[in-house]
């Protein structure tokens, strides 16, 4: 009896500790991600290549550290990590190349937290959106909206229930949510142009 017992505590001792190990470096990706937002969106774009292939290096780790406890992979430790990595990867590309590179090898463990980071990207597109409008670029707001209507449209094709994409239907609602709004501002904007146009004119 002695020997089995001192086998499972070695064992749960050993997983405690990978655990706490994980929270750490989750704690650790989701600041150096929002670290990452906060220049994109400051325009400040050198050295996210360099951050994104560390945050790639400490998710390899994590990986690594969940071979022999494949059921914390699928933990909310590692989940919420690899939504943020995913949020800000797919965020840079939208910025920097208008576009999202194909991703034939994202590993089908990832398939949810990807599908999730991309619905959060919507959100800090908004924010860019925003941005240009106050700026008077109605050019780049609108394409920001098509941005986030080509993800809300994406997205939508999924009506799995919640079990299989948790969270997903309730993100999408709000990209839902986020086009309307986005879609009055710049209606707003284009008439408050127009009218100043117009105001100007007379003058002359």
């Amino acid at each position: 009896m002695q020997e089995i017992i001192d086998k499972i505590i070695e064992y749960l001792e050993e997983k405690d500790r990978v655990r706490e190990e994980l929270i750490k470096t989750s704690r650790e990706i989701i600041r150096k991600c929002r670290d990452i937002v906060n220049k994109i969106h400051r325009k400040e774009l050198e050295g996210i290549n360099e951050a994104l292939n560390f945050l790639e290096s400490q998710i390899a780790e994590m990986r690594k550290k969940c071979r022999c406890f494949p059921e914390m992979y699928h933990s909310g430790i590692v989940h919420e990590a690899l939504m943020e990595y995913y949020e800000v990867k797919l965020l840079y590309e939208y910025i920097k190349k208008g576009e999202l590179e194909a991703m034939e090898d994202l590993p089908r463990d990832d398939y949810i937290a990807f599908l999730l980071g991309l619905a959060d990207v919507a959100g800090e597109l908004r924010r860019e959106l925003v941005q240009a409008l106050i700026n008077d670029d109605i050019e780049r707001a609108a394409k920001y909206y098509a941005y986030i209507e080509e993800i809300y449209s994406e997205l939508s094709r999924f009506s799995f229930p919640d079990a299989l994409t948790p969270g997903l239907r309730r993100k999408v609602d709000r990209i839902r949510y986020v086009l309307e709004t986005s879609q009055n501002d710049i209606l707003y904007a284009k008439k408050s142009q127009e009218i100043l146009k117009a105001l100007d004119r007379m003058k002359k």
